[in-house]
């Protein structure tokens, strides 16, 4: 965490820059990004007051959605395509499809909308834009339905962030501990996942 810390104040130094920066990476996004540039523990006076970290990571993390709804589909067909990253966009591919299949029974536009706006406003980690997006473009939602969708989620959840950060001085740091507590248990378990699955494997080859 020191090391962390270290490489956004002493190479970015600004609690602004970074928060966008944070808030434009997968699984970060919002989520992450607000309670990390309120966070007195990374920027000790230099912390961003609730409203501005609202405003640049719902921008930050707001500019990605256009990009993925134009490019999810094209990079993901091209990937398929090649010997290196097939297995690994067949795989993000069947993904996308398992979590859409939730919003098959919306069969109506106005449905699929509000329910891409509602997953995504959720504030847990892989409910955001980057997979709200994904999710919109398979469902088949037009580019600013999807913007539409996506980005008035990505407000939803800005807003419960921001005002679970400001019930006391302490709250945006346990968030950001919290998160980022998340994300290591999801990579273990995913790492367990993975073992279990080649030894299940490397036993019906036997």
């Amino acid at each position: 965490m020191q090391n962390i810390q270290e490489f956004f104040v002493e190479k970015i130094n600004s609690p602004i820059l970074a928060t966008i920066f944070i808030a434009m990476l997968p699984i970060f996004e919002l989520r992450g990004a607000i309670p990390f540039g309120m966070s007195s523990v990374f920027w000790g006076s230099k912390e961003l007051s609730a409203g501005t970290a609202f405003l640049v990571g719902f921008l930050g993390s707001s500019l990605v959605v256009p990009i993925i709804a134009l490019l999810f589909k094209p990079v993901l067909n091209w990937l398929k395509k090649t010997k290196i990253f097939s297995k690994l966009a067949n795989k993000l591919e069947n993904r996308i499809i398992e979590k859409s299949k939730s919003f098959e029974n919306k069969n109506t536009r106005i449905k699929k909308i509000l329910g891409i706006m509602l997953f995504v406003g959720v504030p847990l980690p892989l409910t955001g834009v980057y997979t709200g997006t994904a999710i919109a473009v398979m469902l088949g939602l037009n580019f600013f339905d999807t913007l539409f969708s996506v980005i008035s989620g990505n407000l939803i959840a800005g807003i419960i962030i921001s005002l679970l950060s400001l019930t006391n001085e302490n709250t945006a740091n346990i968030l950001l501990f919290v998160f980022f507590g998340v994300l290591v248990i999801m990579g273990i378990i995913s790492i367990f996942k993975m073992i279990f699955k080649k030894l299940k494997t490397n036993r019906k080859n036997v």
